[in-house]
């Protein structure tokens, strides 16, 4: 089971802009600003060991071999892009979006692997308040402050494991700024 952690993140900037921000996140979290291609969305299944196998008696590949070299993600769109086999068609499907999967996008994108639904969040004047599996956010807020003059302070405490008895606490924290 995953390790959870939440989120204290404080929003920092011109108030308008702090408050569109938070407002946009708290209706769209991470998807707001970096939403999952549809094609990602809709090829779900290519996370699983039915692919991973395909690629691997096939082309001697696995997925984590595709999540860290793009250079093999075009090898292989180039192999499969005229393929008739429709599994060679789903990775491909994927692969022209730039990811092979949906949670290779949430990875690298926002630093986590799972989405937060709104009812999950809590709003504190500039603060926002939310649980993550396995790791904290800093990549999404990263790339919010490259777009959006606004500063982040995040803490990211580990609560615990779901699986765990004990509840191990960890904590770190980020400042991040435009």
């Amino acid at each position: 089971m995953a390790n959870i952690i939440e989120n204290i993140v404080t929003v920092l900037g011109e108030k308008q802009k702090v408050k569109d921000f938070i407002e946009s996140f708290y209706a769209n979290p991470f998807n707001s600003h970096f939403p999952i291609p549809e094609v990602l969305r809709k090829n779900v299944y290519v996370e699983n060991s039915y692919y991973e196998n395909y690629l691997k008696e096939n082309y001697g590949i696995t997925i984590s071999m595709l999540y860290e070299n793009d250079k093999l993600k075009k090898l292989l769109l180039k192999a499969i892009s005229n393929s008739d086999i429709e599994i060679e068609q789903k990775i491909a499907e994927n692969l022209c979006s730039g990811y092979y999967s949906w949670k290779e996008f949430t990875v690298k994108n926002w630093g986590i692997t799972h989405e937060v639904f709104p009812q999950d969040i809590k709003v504190q004047d500039n603060t926002i308040i939310f649980e993550t599996k396995w790791s904290s956010p800093k990549t999404f807020f990263e790339k919010v402050s490259q777009m959006i003059p606004l500063g982040f302070v995040i803490e990211a405490v580990e609560i615990g494991n779901l699986v765990s008895i004990e509840a191990g606490y960890k904590r770190e924290k980020y400042f991040i700024s435009c």
